[in-house]
């Protein structure tokens, strides 16, 4: 399924969240791992989608996110100038550049060599992250050259659901 096929969680999906942590007026921890875990991500996911189209006014672009299981780009947009900007988003107590994992073989998430590393997996018709929709944006991005692509983080605490964005390109 793409991401333009997924359900862009609304304010009032947003506030279910929020009532979830709270009773009686007080805040108590949430039912998922500081950790993380693939609820925890989906709910990151969820708000990041919001974030992107009402805050940051970005465009959803055809994109089939890697599964659960698999790490990967997050979410793909496009800007007011058609530029692809890439999401990557977070659900953590950490802060938003600390929640960025590192990777044994093709440097920090969200680093030019780990966006070069996706985009050709993208590319690869015997990867699991192939598309057609996926192979035309691992194109672009390595016509242009990953460097040139933005790549922002979009974080959720996850005991507060305090969202903040912070642009690494």
């Amino acid at each position: 399924m793409t991401q333009c096929c997924g359900k862009i969680p609304t304010v009032e999906d947003v506030q279910a969240i929020k009532e979830s942590i709270e009773k009686d007026g007080q805040k108590k921890r949430p039912k998922v791992s500081p950790q993380g875990n693939s609820f925890q991500g989906e709910i990151g996911e969820w708000v990041a989608a919001q974030v992107a189209v009402e805050q940051l006014n970005l465009r959803p672009e055809f994109y089939d996110p890697p599964r659960s299981s698999e790490k990967g780009i997050d979410l793909v947009y496009r800007d007011s100038q058609g530029k692809l900007v890439l999401i990557e988003a977070k659900n953590t107590e950490k802060s938003a550049t600390a929640a960025l994992g590192a990777t044994k073989s093709y440097g920090k998430e969200g680093s030019i060599e780990w966006i070069e590393y996706h985009a050709r997996l993208m590319c690869d018709p015997s990867s699991s992250r192939y598309s057609p929709d996926n192979a035309k944006i691992g194109e672009e991005i390595l016509r242009v050259g990953a460097a040139n692509v933005s790549y922002v983080i979009i974080h959720t605490n996850p005991s507060t659901l305090k969202t903040d964005t912070v642009k690494v390109r």
